[in-house]
């Protein structure tokens, strides 16, 4: 379900990685006498399933939405030392094609665009831009990003979730852990478990129901290195188209998005 590149952000608490366990243990006795037998809850629970299914499913529905997003994810080191990097990123978008995400922080900034027809990444500060043919669907150019020119675009999820259910096979644990507060925000927190991967969402106790974040752990890494997002998507009426449209300054200069090896 998730994009497995993002599996970097904040140290995940001892209580968030109890709550990725497959499920409960046992239930233990609270007296000599003999009492009535109690099931553990399944490891994959159907509401944990369907929470995401309705939060992809309403994120779909919205025509036109922005979203403003702290990223923090971890660095890890062969001495085992982890660092933490913090970005912050603004996203425009709109379908079945329009997509800007400004991506930055104190070391670098960059801006993608996508119409429709091309997209393109530009590095405002060192003034160098890249550009391809695309036509298709965001979502369509998310992936197609992803596999050929092993670009991820920031907060790709978003776009994605629900889009294929055969994705729901590939998770091995599904739980309701509780809520927390995001800002002014209700949201109910939910934990996965797949191959490689522990993942947690928080999505808006709401009629909304649109996510305020969520949290993935690389279990390939001994570090356990982990990504963690906040989020806020907003509802829009619609953007204007040239907001999805990069036009390059005069001393703008041009550079090849190689594709990859695989692709080639």
């Amino acid at each position: 379900m998730v994009n497995e590149i993002l599996v970097r952000g904040l140290r995940l608490s001892a209580a968030a990685a109890l709550s990725l366990s497959c499920a409960a243990g046992a239930v233990l006795a609270q007296s000599a006498a003999p009492s009535p037998a109690v099931e553990d809850p399944p490891a994959v629970e159907p509401e944990a399933i369907q929470a995401m299914t309705d939060m992809g499913a309403k994120l779909r529905d919205l025509t036109a939405f922005s979203v403003k997003a702290n990223l923090i994810w971890e660095e890890a080191f062969e001495s085992g030392e982890k660092t933490a990097i913090i970005e912050q990123v603004s996203i425009e978008a709109q379908k079945p094609k329009g997509l800007r995400v400004e991506r930055s922080s104190p070391q670098r900034q960059r801006i993608f665009y996508f119409n429709g027809e091309q997209a393109t990444l530009w590095a405002p500060e060192i003034r160098f831009y890249t550009m391809v043919d695309f036509s298709g669907t965001n979502a369509e150019m998310i992936v197609d990003a992803a596999e050929k020119y092993d670009y991820q675009v920031p907060l790709a999820d978003l776009f994605l979730w629900g889009l294929d259910p055969s994705q729901f096979e590939a998770i091995t644990a599904a739980r309701y852990v509780g809520q927390a507060q995001f800002g002014d925000r209700v949201c109910d927190q939910y934990a996965f478990r797949q191959e490689n991967v522990d993942w947690q969402v928080w999505i808006e106790d709401s009629e909304a129901g649109l996510p305020c974040g969520y949290m993935i752990v690389d279990l390939t890494d001994e570090a356990h290195p982990v990504f963690q997002a906040t989020v806020e998507v907003t509802p829009v009426a619609e953007f204007a188209d040239s907001r999805f449209t990069f036009v390059a300054p005069e001393d703008a200069t041009a550079i090849p998005f190689e594709t990859t090896k695989a692709a080639e």
